[in-house]
């Protein structure tokens, strides 16, 4: 799936916070930010995989716990993630799994 396919599931005023980047704001954005970490070949993401956990919601509040797995050419590696999709997408993210060779 391309960058702009998964920025089409959000609304055009969408804000989303993948820490420990900056916010954007709006599909465009989304779809750019997307991109910067998913494009074919070294040193991008070949692949990720969603894992859902658990979604719940109580009225406008949506929580999402998954796991995210990241496919790179040589390794892979899990990222245990918990945020509220339908606000600003903010996530708890262990990051260390992106920075070990």
């Amino acid at each position: 799936m391309a960058a702009a396919d998964l920025a089409a599931f959000f609304t055009d005023d969408a804000v989303y916070h993948n820490i420990p980047l900056a916010a954007v704001t709006g599909r465009e954005e989304i779809a750019n930010n997307i991109a910067s970490f998913i494009r074919p070949g070294p040193p991008g993401i070949m692949g990720i995989e969603f894992r859902v956990i658990n979604n719940r919601s109580h009225g406008p509040v949506v929580m999402t716990e998954r796991v995210d797995v990241f496919k790179l050419p040589h390794k892979s590696f899990e990222l245990p993630i918990i945020g509220d999709p339908s606000r600003s997408r903010r996530q708890d993210q262990r990051l260390a799994g992106l920075f070990r060779p």
